[in-house]
């Protein structure tokens, strides 16, 4: 049943390929395009495992950007923090387009601000979302794929996601600035394997409290 289940939904989403509702995910990645660890090689092994019949395959992409696009773009081969580069997928279950977002352990010991490289990344990535109308994305709220409970304490985890949160804010009230008409999107807000329900209920209580909704105010005229 979870085969069928799979491809159901897999076909669903290449149906949808030129629709006007396409879904985007930010996968964390290293500075390596040769070598893959944790969910970055469970992505690439997935990839590998299904056949791709409208792009190029995941290796070929990777590979035209590492000898392509990256000397030409950026002037160099590696890969940086804060980097992104993108690939497209018609075989995935509710995923057309991969955002690999590098990153490093430094995020796991140093705060972020709002001017760090991962930020003004994460803010490139929306603001190609808003102009390829690419209508779900999910984002890891953490940016990190693991808990390592010694270093991302309850702490460390509800600033880290304060300040992804009001980032994002941030970036879709300047996206909403540059729209000529009213658009609805959705954003996923992903959380690392095995963090504790109390700390996911915190984690999930900030987005209310950050996303505020503005009560409407409602304006009556005597007759």
């Amino acid at each position: 049943l979870d085969a069928i289940h799979s491809y159901q939904m897999r076909t669903q989403t290449a149906m949808s390929l030129y629709s006007h509702n396409l879904s985007a995910l930010v996968l964390l990645v290293d500075n390596h395009f040769e070598s893959y660890y944790g969910v970055q090689h469970e992505f690439v092994q997935l990839c590998q495992s299904l056949n791709e019949f409208h792009f190029d395959s995941f290796s070929k992409q990777i590979k035209h950007i590492q000898e392509r696009v990256m000397p030409s773009y950026a002037g160099r081969r590696n890969l940086n923090l804060g980097d992104c580069y993108v690939t497209r997928h018609s075989n995935l279950a509710n995923v057309h387009v991969v955002f690999h977002l590098v990153t490093d352990d430094s995020l796991k010991t140093n705060e972020v601000n709002s001017r760090h490289e991962i930020m003004s990344s994460l803010r490139n990535i929306l603001r190609v979302a808003h102009m390829y109308d690419i209508k779900t994305i999910s984002i890891p709220l953490l940016l990190v794929d693991e808990m390592d409970e010694e270093i991302l304490t309850v702490a460390w985890c509800l600033r880290r996601a304060e300040i992804v949160l009001k980032c994002v804010k941030g970036f879709l009230i300047e996206m909403a600035s540059l729209s000529t008409g009213v658009e609805q999107g959705t954003i996923q807000f992903l959380v690392p394997k095995g963090i504790s329900e109390e700390l996911f209920t915190s984690l999930a209580n900030l987005i209310p409290e950050i996303f505020r909704l503005a009560n409407s105010l409602i304006l009556r005229t005597s007759p």
